[in-house]
């Protein structure tokens, strides 16, 4: 089957130089106008977005993946290209090769050792394998770039220093040009002939080489271009190795934009223009993707001449990425839903069976896991400092948020990649309430909770068209939104709350740490108890079933939209409780406390703990929280979260709650075998054969058979076989006579 449909070149330049004259058009409305050199601005902005909407195409058109990790992958080249060129005075076109080569080994040295092992994984999973990487890697590439032997370390104090003060020279210092008071520097003529010459070079490749030739025909059908004789892993490798080659170049454009410095291209921001640009081009023309990229960016620049620090563009973002996906659904989203429907990590974790519930060690070990867990946590203020504490209490509010993620994403099966854009929002809200307003912490909450699950109810709306991979960037877009909008001072200066002080309850002041431990942990047990009446209502089988099966729910009468909005409404409020929480927490606003990477590290959270279950939410926010606590290096840091994620992915889907099931139904298993009790679902999984050689009874003692259906001088003749009296077929049973034996 045909997925990929590449318009005309005839219909391409129409649709591009229409776009181009109508957007000048509206542009020359806005209170200054756009001058020349915003225009110009604009395309050298442009070109380094271009690069990266490139990239992210190539990779979705031949793997039917979006790439997250696009502009990560580019920072090596960026941060090497900065230390020789900047730093040890190489000619800069020397720096620049070392630099994209440097990322083309990184690319493929990834793909390599990481991606080809999620090769026939679905492609959801490749996805958040991508967001992953997009965490990761910027911290790791910058670290190996200053341990590198024969590169400075910008660590050192002399280095730190000069870079700090801005002694770093810039190429061909005495280049400028001013167009319409806009000085255009010799970083941004540099910048727009790199892209220039790789898009170029790009377009040539898969059009002229036999090597291009494969990678289309690898896009077009996977399948057919297997049994023609292409190998599909080669294929993979380069066509990750051009894709780190076009992040290489924008990453190294971005650094010379307006000064020759690191290039920041690992920001999630950086990304959502060429994300917005790739949905214009439906995610498969090239053309099209490059002209929107210029196209936005023009406009960005212009709205920023006109209305300075202004966050009307990061609307105009996410509105394009909301509006291009519902009006090209057909094309867009129908070729990805049968790829994004299912993913390994959505495996439910069996409960107990109900043979066991009765065996009175099981029933003594379901009730002492929960009573001992919950000692520990009562139990581990009065043993620790208050700093412990603290972070005692953010694991609570972060754990509150995983499980709004397990309502929407693990059961509902809504990839959110914002979810802490609904607790930036119920934070500053709730904050507001209680510091400046008066109003009652215990009156706010219910209602900031209540004015977070309509707002997400809301955004649930578009939702119900966008599914998958598609709504994981709509949801990312909103997260940069809602911190771009929230924070900007010159829209909302006077909803940002000052310090927030702590509630207290009758004789029970909360500002100490202990007490307001306590009180995120209550907050966190009544959580709990919700979500576990939602699973097992008709609601939560509902929402499993929508994420298994929608079209066989539908065929039964039951509302799907209903079902999604109450999945999006519920986590919004489980997400507003956490942020007032939050606030409280912080007894202050910090705007990087809502990065849209904070969203991006929540989602890391809960497919570490298993983002299907309770106790996945639970396991996945301690682990974060001990991760945070022991580990005080950045990098560390990083890999034991995503590197942790990473080995969960191919070694236990499930996450750590899958890792504690497994581990609590083999000790079912072998209660099950001492006890001689007949459990299906304990030994499904197991081979029969396996099962027969260690001779576990599957079945009760049937009256008549085994030995007692020998005659007496043969009992001891037959050693494998046990035979009824009947004549049928042997009988798989426990060998009484080994047993006596």
């Amino acid at each position: 089957m045909n997925f990929i449909k590449t318009p005309s070149p005839r219909r391409t330049l129409a649709f591009v130089s229409a776009a181009f004259v109508l957007a000048l058009a509206i542009l020359q409305l806005l209170p200054k106008g756009t001058p020349g050199g915003v225009v110009v601005y604009g395309l050298v902005t442009g070109s380094v977005n271009a690069l990266l909407a490139a990239g992210i195409i190539l990779i979705y058109r031949a793997f039917r993946v979006i790439n997250f990790a696009q502009a990560s992958l580019g920072v090596v080249a960026a941060a090497i290209t900065f230390r020789l060129a900047g730093l040890l005075d190489w000619p800069l076109a020397i720096a620049i090769a070392a630099g994209i080569v440097s990322s083309i080994a990184a690319s493929v040295l990834i793909e390599m050792l990481v991606l080809r092992r999620f090769f026939k994984a679905p492609r959801l999973v490749l996805t958040v394998v991508s967001v992953v990487l997009a965490i990761s890697l910027p911290a790791v590439f910058y670290a190996l770039a200053d341990r590198l032997p024969g590169l400075p370390d910008i660590r050192e104090p002399r280095i730190a220093q000069q870079v700090a003060a801005g002694a770093v020279p810039v190429p061909l210092p005495t280049f400028s040009a001013d167009l319409g008071g806009i000085p255009i520097r010799s970083g941004g003529v540099i910048a727009i002939a790199l892209a220039i010459v790789a898009l170029a070079g790009l377009g040539i490749f898969l059009r002229r080489s036999r090597l291009g030739v494969s990678i289309r025909a690898v896009a077009e059908n996977p399948e057919r271009a297997y049994l023609l004789g292409i190998n599909v892993a080669t294929v993979s490798t380069i066509v990750w190795a051009i894709a780190g080659a076009l992040a290489g170049v924008a990453a190294i454009g971005q650094g010379l934009l307006i000064s020759f410095r690191e290039g920041g291209g690992a920001s999630t921001a950086v990304l959502i223009p060429a994300l917005a640009a790739c949905i214009l081009a439906r995610m498969t023309s090239f053309p099209v993707a490059v002209a929107a990229s210029f196209g936005l960016s023009i406009t960005q620049q212009s709205v920023f001449w006109s209305f300075p620090r202004s966050t009307v563009t990061d609307v105009m973002l996410l509105g394009v990425i909301l509006v291009g996906l519902l009006v090209q659904r057909k094309r867009i989203l129908r070729s990805a839903e049968g790829l994004a429907s299912t993913w390994q990590a959505t495996r439910e974790n069996r409960p107990t069976p109900k043979e066991m519930q009765t065996v009175p060690s099981v029933r003594t070990l379901r009730r002492v896991i929960p009573m001992l867990s919950l000692t520990l946590a009562l139990v581990f203020p009065i043993a620790s400092s208050p700093s412990q504490t603290n972070l005692g209490g953010l694991i609570a509010i972060q754990a509150i948020v995983a499980l709004s993620l397990v309502v929407l994403t693990g059961w509902a099966g809504q990839v959110s990649l914002g979810q802490f854009a609904f607790v930036a929002i119920s934070a500053v809200v709730g904050g507001k309430l209680t510091s400046d307003l008066g109003v009652s912490f215990w009156l706010a909450l219910p209602l900031v909770a209540a004015g977070t699950g309509a707002f997400a109810a809301l955004i649930g709306i578009p939702a119900l068209r966008i599914k998958g991979i598609f709504l994981a960037v709509s949801t990312l877009a909103l997260a940069v939104a809602v911190q771009r909008v929230l924070f900007n001072e010159q829209l909302f200066e006077s909803l940002i709350p000052g310090r927030v002080e702590r509630p207290s309850l009758f004789f029970i002041h909360f500002a100490e740490e202990r007490n307001y431990y306590y009180l995120c942990l209550a907050f966190l047990l009544l959580t709990v108890l919700v979500v576990k009446k939602l699973r097992s209502s008709r609601t939560g089988r509902v929402l499993i079933a929508i994420r298994e099966e929608e079209q066989s729910v539908q065929a039964f009468g039951i509302n799907v939209a209903r079902a999604r909005i109450s999945a999006f409404a519920l986590s919004g409020v489980l997400a507003g409780v956490a942020g007032v929480l939050f606030i409280h927490h912080q007894r202050a606003v910090d705007p990087t406390s809502f990065a849209a990477e904070v969203s991006i590290q929540m989602f890391i959270m809960a497919m570490i703990g298993g983002i299907t279950s309770v106790t996945g939410a639970l396991l996945g926010a301690t682990y974060i929280g001990l991760v945070n606590f022991l580990i005080g290096a950045p990098v560390a840091r990083t890999l034991a979260s995503g590197l942790g994620l990473l080995l969960l992915l191919i070694l236990a889907p499930g996450g750590l709650a899958g890792i504690a099931y497994s581990i609590r139904d083999a000790i079912l298993r072998i209660i099950a075998t001492r006890r001689r009790i007949v459990v299906p679902s304990l030994f499904a999984d197991y081979d029969p054969e396996a099962i027969a050689r260690k001779k576990w009874a599957l079945a009760e003692p049937i009256p008549g058979a085994g030995l007692a259906a020998l005659p007496a001088n043969n009992r001891y003749a037959v050693r494998s076989e046990l035979y009824s009296r009947s004549g049928g077929e042997p009988r798989l049973a426990l060998a009484e006579s080994e047993a006596a034996g």
